[in-house]
């Protein structure tokens, strides 16, 4: 697992999982062969670690730390993830990562898509990993309006819809609440101005 804490500061939280497997890298060898599924939960909370992660830093976790311990983003500043997932074996690693990243709370997802992509297969795709849609237009020559967009997927019925990405970094922003993420996604003419909007 990787990721980029781009916008502020962040506390992850890494905790020994509690299956007691026997592998040496979850809870049930530090707390003792035998050990009750109590006793090791008690031990999985007591030996808890907090990782500071700055702001504009690229983490990744392998090994025992990705597959011995879970793993989440503490309640707090918002985080943001650019990634351009302008196709269908784009999206579904977007969306593979998105589920290996845990979060107290909702993910938003501020997309547009250029027309003569497969936008139905995108949708289904990250629709899994999605609890709000904001869609942005593009105004390029295969660029799409929101209402265009929204016109492509069942998936997209209720969501919001603005002008362009830079209208949706700043909807996300006012909506987005401490324990959330905003996703921005779906062509290189989405995640460029998103990058210049956030000021990155």
């Amino acid at each position: 697992v990787a990721g980029l804490c781009l916008l502020s500061d962040a506390v992850m939280s890494l905790r020994p999982d509690v299956a007691g497997d026997g592998g040496g890298s979850g809870a049930g060898a530090g707390a003792g062969a035998g050990a009750s599924s109590d006793e090791r939960a008690a031990w999985a909370a007591a030996a808890e670690v907090r990782v500071l992660l700055p702001r504009r830093c690229l983490y990744t976790l392998t090994g025992p730390a990705r597959y011995g311990w879970a793993h989440a983003l503490l309640p707090g500043p918002v985080e943001w993830i650019l990634d351009v997932a302008h196709n269908e074996p784009a999206a579904r690693v977007l969306a593979d990562n998105l589920r290996a990243r845990p979060l107290t709370g909702r993910t938003f997802m501020v997309t547009g898509i250029l027309g003569d992509k497969d936008i139905a297969a995108i949708a289904d795709i990250l629709a899994a990993v999605t609890d709000r849609w904001i869609l942005c237009g593009i105004n390029e020559p295969r660029g799409l309006t929101a209402a265009q967009l929204a016109q492509r997927s069942g998936h997209f019925a209720g969501a919001e819809q603005v002008a362009d990405i830079a209208a949706g970094v700043a909807l996300a922003q006012r909506l987005a609440l401490p324990g959330d993420r905003v996703v921005v996604c779906g062509s290189f003419l989405a995640v460029a101005p998103a990058m210049a909007a956030l000021g990155l």
